[in-house]
This record gives C-alpha cells, sequence and structure tokens, in this order.
C-alpha cells in the first residue's frame, strides 16, 4: 500500500516541480511537500561534493543555505533518537553512479508510526535523489561548459517561451549579441587553453555586470548572447555600453601572467518592436553587431529597418 501511494506522489511531484529551476528553489519545494505531507517540525540536508558540503536548513516556511568547507562524513546508516523536543530521523542517500550523496535530518514532535516511517524513508531515497539527479543533467544539458553559463539551446527555448509570454502579457524585452574582438588571435598565440580560460573569465565579468534577472549564455564560439528584460534600445544601449568598457578596461589571464587586452562588439535588438520571431529577432542583433565590425570594432549598435 505504502508504495502505491508513494507512486502517487511521485506522479504529483512531476507534474509540479519544475527542474529548470535553480537547486536552491528544487530543494526548497520538496522539503515544503515532504513537510506538509509528513507534519514534521524542521528538516535539514546535507548534499556532498568534492569541494564542499551544502547545508539546507528549512524551518518557518524559509530555506537557509550554508556551505562548509570542510568534508563531513556521511552517516554510516539510518537512525532515529529521542531529543529533548521530539525526535530525530536520519535517512541517507548515495548515488555512486551520478556522484550524488548526502542525508536528511528531520524532526518531529513525537515518533512516526512504522508505515509513516518507512513512507519517509521511500520519499527521501527515491524522489528526492531522483529530482537531484534529474536537476544535474538538466543543468549539464543546458549549460556551456567552459564558461558555465547557458548554453545556445537553452537561451533559444528560452526565448521561444518568453516571446510567448511577453506576446500573452504585453510586454517586452531586448537582446544584446556580443562578439569579442580578438580571441582568434589569443587562441593562435597562446593555444586554446588559455582561449578557454578566457571565455570562463568572460562570463564570469558578464554575469557580474548585469542583473540577477537577465539571461546571459554563451552563444557559440565568442558569440554571447544577454536577455534584458523589460528594457527597450535606449535603456539596453547604456547596459551594452558598460559592459564594453568593462571589458576594453579589463585585464584577461592576469593570473597566468599574460594581461591580455580584448574589446567587443555588440549589437541589439528588441522584442516585438523589431520582431516577434525569436530567430529573426537574433539574426537582426547579429546584423547591428556586423555593424559595429565593419566600421572598425569595439562599439555598441541599435538595429534599424534599412530604408
Amino acid at each position: 500500500m505504502s508504495k502505491i501511494i508513494e507512486l502517487e506522489t511521485f506522479y504529483e511531484l512531476i507534474q509540479n516541480i519544475n527542474i529548470e529551476d535553480d537547486l536552491k528553489k528544487l530543494i526548497e519545494m520538496l522539503m515544503i511537500i515532504l513537510k506538509e505531507r509528513f507534519s514534521l517540525k524542521s528538516i535539514i540536508l546535507f548534499l556532498l561534493s568534492q569541494e564542499k558540503v551544502s547545508e539546507y536548513r528549512f524551518a518557518d516556511k524559509y530555506l537557509q543555505e550554508i556551505e562548509h568547507q570542510d568534508k563531513l562524513l556521511l552517516p554510516a546508516k539510518d537512525s532515529v533518537m529521542q531529543t529533548k523536543n521530539g525526535f530525530e530521523y536520519t535517512f541517507c542517500f548515495e548515488s555512486e553512479q551520478d556522484s550524488i550523496s548526502g542525508w536528511i535530518l528531520i524532526g518531529t514532535d513525537k515518533r512516526l508510526t512504522e508505515e509513516k516511517e518507512k513512507r519517509m524513508q521511500l520519499f527521501v531515497k527515491n524522489v528526492f535523489l531522483y529530482f537531484i539527479k534529474l536537476h544535474r543533467v538538466r543543468k549539464l544539458s543546458f549549460h556551456d561548459e567552459f564558461t558555465g553559463l547557458y548554453n545556445n539551446r537553452y537561451l533559444r527555448e528560452y526565448l521561444k517561451k518568453e516571446s510567448e509570454r511577453a506576446l500573452r502579457y504585453n510586454t517586452f524585452f531586448s537582446i544584446i549579441f556580443l562578439d569579442l574582438d580578438g580571441l582568434k588571435k589569443v587562441n593562435d598565440t597562446y593555444g586554446h587553453l588559455y582561449g578557454g580560460k578566457l571565455l570562463m573569465e568572460v562570463g564570469r565579468l558578464l554575469r557580474k555586470n548585469t542583473r540577477n534577472s537577465d539571461i546571459v549564455g554563451r552563444f557559440g564560439g565568442d558569440e554571447f548572447l544577454i536577455i534584458i528584460f523589460g528594457a527597450r534600445k535606449k535603456e539596453t544601449k547604456v547596459i551594452a555600453e558598460r559592459i564594453r568598457k568593462k571589458i576594453k578596461s579589463f585585464e584577461f589571464l592576469k593570473n597566468e601572467n599574460l594581461n591580455i587586452k580584448i574589446t567587443a562588439s555588440l549589437g541589439i535588438s528588441t522584442f516585438p518592436d523589431d520582431s516577434n520571431e525569436v530567430e529573426e529577432l537574433i539574426s537582426k542583433a547579429d546584423k547591428a553587431m556586423y555593424k559595429v565590425k565593419k566600421r572598425g570594432k569595439d562599439g555598441v549598435e541599435c538595429y534599424e529597418e534599412e530604408e
């Protein structure tokens, strides 16, 4: 009977949880469901990785994330112990194939029945682990290996969804198409390894100089695409100019004692002013960027219809 209930729970979760959310939000959703389903007092999740241990504390509808640099050991087995305020359950989970391991500490006012304990154990070991694995696979498939930014596939899918939403709610957004000036020279002079490291630094620089709500991705090669919400060309050009100046003034690969200077050419188009079709919108931002290339690089250009 408990397995049937768990399968029903599993089906409900698949329908209602968005695995495209960041990991913290995904864990928060899972903890809310777990807390409400089993009337729990507190939940603490520990996720182990090679570099660190991430701790997620959920109490009073608030999720707190804490990072531990010291390696913590996975408990040897599941356990239950009585405390001053009730009972504390420890449930471990591990997937060697996916390099995922961790454990959950659950606080209750009174001891759970044997059936309820088994159901909660199934939930933690199957449902929690499933979604964390699924999130990791999804993240790998939608992120660029060099920069950690979103990749071309994600950008196109996101733009399609965002354009549909913008048409439905009569909103707008702009995109910046950015092309690095001189990455080929870096690759030819120092090798692709250093070119890859430079791309990583560009990715961090772009993320640092955009809002949390904006989407930043590597479109391919030395090209990047940034989605700016709630902005038309005038506001977006200010952002693009700031990014251009940051790239121009930055010394790349300082840790390798190379101190490389590069520039960037940026083109802008706006939805739905320039187009309500994603591919055409990208193409127009690309055309605006090439205007900058033709006149000498290191600049910003907004797309304008040619007469």
